[in-house]
Order: C-alpha cells, then structure tokens, then sequence
C-alpha cells in the first residue's frame, strides 16, 4: 500500500507539471499580446488627442464661415501627419464622395495646407461643411455667399 500510494503522488505530481509547462507559454503569449494591443490603443488616443484642423483665409486666420469667391485652405495645426485620401467631407450631414482639395499630394504635413477648391464651394453655397480626419479631428463651417 505504501508502494503504490508513492507511485500514484508521484504520477499526479509529473501530471501537474505537464499541465503547468504546456500553459505557462500560452498565459505569458496572451499576456504580450494584451499589452501590444494596450500599447497600440495608447498610442490611436494620442493621436486623437494631438490632431487638429482648422479652415484658414489666405491671410492665415482662422475661419467660420466660407464665402465661396474666396480661397480658403484645410490646415493641419496637430502634431500628426494626415493622409488625405482618408479625410471624410460630410455636407449638410451627408458623406461627400468627390475630391475638395485643389492639387493635393497624399500627405497632409503639420503646419501644412492645402485648398479647398472654389468650384466645391460655390456648388455647396449655403452649406454646412464638416470635415474629419483620419485621426478623429474635425472642424465645420458655413458656406455663405456674402
């Protein structure tokens, strides 16, 4: 009886250390995927944080209200660059699907600008125009004929 009660701690002991040494790798491989991804949301609400857009006049100052015989510039006051592509231009609440930027590159640089094109903005007079980057920073106007 002796025997046998040794042999089966013992089998019961090697069974608890299979079990430890087969899921030790797989807690610790979730641990580091839990804190990439900790990491990564960090670093999306930094961006968020330090994104900025303004309407800017051709003399630099901030607007509210565009009238559409004038130039008007989007200008990225954040700390993040923007990509162009993935700026979203809502009208009057409504997703506007065609291109606003007059010669564009990809990118839109800190303490860039780029213009609105004058025929996008005559065609939307008396508008609301919202414009949201990628990173989640928006700014609105209102397009006015004075």
């Amino acid at each position: 009886m002796g025997l046998s009660l040794s042999i089966s701690v013992a089998i019961i002991s090697v069974g608890i250390l299979l079990a430890f040494i087969t899921h030790y790798p797989v807690v610790t491989g979730e641990q580091e995927e839990l804190r990439l991804a900790e990491e990564t949301e960090h670093d999306i609400m930094m961006k968020e944080l330090k994104s900025s857009v303004e309407i800017h006049d051709k003399d630099g100052n901030v607007v509210t209200e565009l009238d559409p015989a004038e130039k008007y510039y989007l200008y990225n006051s954040g700390e993040y660059t923007t990509e162009i592509s993935k700026i979203v231009v809502l009208v009057d609440g409504e997703y506007y699907g065609g291109d606003i930027f007059k010669d564009s590159d990809e990118w839109l640089y800190p303490g860039d600008k780029v213009q609105i094109k004058k025929s996008f903005l005559k065609a939307n007079d008396e508008s609301q125009l919202k414009i949201v980057t990628e990173h989640g920073a928006s700014v609105s106007v209102y397009i006015e004929e004075k």
